[in-house]
């Protein structure tokens, strides 16, 4: 069972400990409900899983929040 809440902080990605193929694996698999990422302008490697499965249900100056699909047409009215 996947944990409520990933963090995926860059040190693992300079220790070696995860790469960028190991991260969009993870998240492939355990496809979580939700996913935050920090609103830079910049694609991650996982963009075509986002674009397929995921809509973008909140943005601020910060962050993009991304529901799954069934999930944000759930949330509408």
């Amino acid at each position: 069972m996947p944990p409520q809440l990933a963090v995926v902080s860059l040190k693992r990605f300079w220790s070696g400990e995860i790469t960028i193929e190991g991260l969009v694996s993870e998240i492939s698999a355990a496809k979580p409900e939700m996913i935050l990422l920090p609103n830079d302008g910049l694609e991650v490697p996982f963009q075509a899983l986002l674009q397929n499965d995921y809509s973008l249900i909140f943005v601020d100056g910060e962050h993009r929040l991304f529901a799954q699909k069934i999930i944000a047409l759930k949330a509408l009215p």
